[in-house]
């Protein structure tokens, strides 16, 4: 019976282990050809994407860029993004190809869209660059708080993949703490500086304690909305909520898109971060503040002294818009901006 058995395994087993084995040896040299042709289609569209970026003379990185769970890219034409301090991936809008950069910054709790007429109106003489703040926007959600000195540091290393020595660096409310930030650890990289409805001053103990608090209800509740509620009245002018209601609806959209982990991190880090008084005064890049008339956040006269602070600062008022001028009055934002880097004043 044993002799049988034997037997039987070895005639009847046999045929189906040998076909298993082939099988097996069959889908080796199917994934290695499929591995080879992947690889060398993965090279022709490389060099592809070069040679239409000489033909086309369209901006072009050879850096490959971290795409998380996605496959590393080659950078070509409007967007890349950048991997940061942190695992961060800073998304970079890029717009005209002129010498000089011109880096836009929006503000807490917005993202880059907020710039789109100032970028279409400078891109035709300037490179401009907008990425988004780590966490707002198209940009990665990273651990926080997200200090200002971080994001200062995610600036520099977007101008390090973009190749740029030099720029001048537009800050909008949180952008412009970012900005000063920048101004304060890599002031040679700064040909000047452009603050919008921004101020120098730290947190008062009562305004950082109620950044705490709306962070803490933004992740007890993992919804963006109470950021939306508390910001967004406050943004307007009146002219503009009488008579531009679509344009406080595209903000709330822009706004209602921000992750609530990000926001909170955001928000500890404005709450955390140290007043620039103290730099003012040795800043000599030239400066420009431009400040809406109706501000509810960064009232005119504040805005006046902060212009003041810098030995070479300029002001310029937007007399019907409030906390975002960029939009309440796009003509008068980049006419000023323009304007300022048309004169000279940026090196």
């Amino acid at each position: 019976m044993v002799f049988l058995r034997a037997a039987f395994f070895r005639v009847d087993l046999r045929a189906p282990l040998r076909r298993v084995v082939l099988r097996v040896a069959f889908l080796r040299v199917f994934l290695r050809r499929v591995a080879f042709f992947g690889a060398a289609a993965l090279d022709a569209a490389f060099f592809l994407r070069l040679l239409a970026a000489i033909i086309c003379n369209y901006p072009f990185s050879g850096r490959l860029v971290d795409q998380g769970g996605c496959l590393s890219y080659t950078v070509l034409a409007d967007f890349m993004q950048v991997l940061a301090y942190g695992d961060a991936r800073i998304d970079v809008r890029i717009d005209g190809s002129a010498a000089h950069t011109v880096v836009l910054l929006a503000g807490f709790p917005l993202a880059r869209e907020i710039w789109d007429g100032v970028a279409e109106r400078l891109a035709a003489t300037h490179r401009v660059l907008r990425p988004d703040l780590r966490g707002m926007g198209a940009s990665s959600v990273a651990n926080g708080p997200y200090l200002m000195e971080s994001l200062a540091g995610d600036v520099a290393a977007v101008l390090d993949a973009t190749g740029v020595e030099r720029a001048t660096i537009v800050g909008h409310s949180a952008g412009g703490y970012v900005a000063l930030a920048f101004a304060r650890m890599y002031a040679e990289r700064v040909d000047a500086l452009a603050l919008v409805c921004s101020r120098l001053a730290a947190d008062s103990p009562d305004l950082a304690r109620s950044r705490e608090e709306l962070a803490l209800t933004l992740e007890r509740e993992r919804s963006i909305d109470a950021v939306v509620d508390a910001y967004l009245p406050r943004l307007f002018s009146r002219t503009t909520v009488q008579r531009h209601p679509e344009l406080i609806e595209r903000v709330r959209a822009i706004a209602k898109c921000t992750d609530p982990r990000g926001a909170a991190a955001l928000l500890r880090g404005m709450a955390m971060r140290n007043g620039s008084e103290d730099i003012a005064a040795d800043l000599a890049m030239p400066v420009l503040v431009i400040a809406g008339c109706e501000d509810a956040i960064v009232p005119l006269d504040e805005a006046r002294s902060v212009a003041a602070a810098f030995p070479n600062g300029a002001l310029a008022i937007a007399e019907r818009s409030g906390h975002l001028p960029m939009l309440e009055e796009l003509d008068v934002t980049a006419s000023a901006l323009a304007d300022w880097l048309a004169s000279g004043s940026p090196a």
